[in-house]
């Protein structure tokens, strides 16, 4: 947690509420990233997984937002972005970088992965 960027898409660091030690945000509305998630149930052997900087996501549309979920790393991170931040996988790049110094690759999955459209 204290690898990520101060900035995700030229926005600021804020709060998080509740506060936790396992969550940043940024911006408003917020782009939140929360670690220790479990695995996504989403996941599938056909899903579309996106890798950036080495770091393997799954995307899931939800309401007013993309929830990218790491895939193949011991630590699982949910990074939520609302759809104002478009395009999504945009944010991933700033913070990519942390988690993949920050965990470890269980598997490859880079084989599945295509790119952000």
């Amino acid at each position: 947690m204290q690898q990520l960027p101060e900035s995700v898409l030229d926005q600021p660091a804020r709060p998080t509420e509740p506060t936790s030690a396992l969550a940043r945000a940024w911006g408003d509305p917020a782009i939140v990233l929360t670690c220790g998630m479990t695995a996504p149930t989403a996941l599938t052997p056909t899903s579309q997984l996106y890798t950036i900087n080495d770091v393997t996501w799954l995307p899931e549309e939800i309401a007013g937002a993309t929830r990218f979920t790491t895939v193949g790393r011991d630590v699982v991170v949910a990074v939520t972005i609302p759809d104002r931040y478009a395009p999504a996988a945009s944010a991933l790049v700033d913070v990519a970088d942390a988690i993949a110094r920050g965990s470890t690759p269980t598997t490859s999955s880079s084989s599945q992965a295509s790119p952000p459209s």
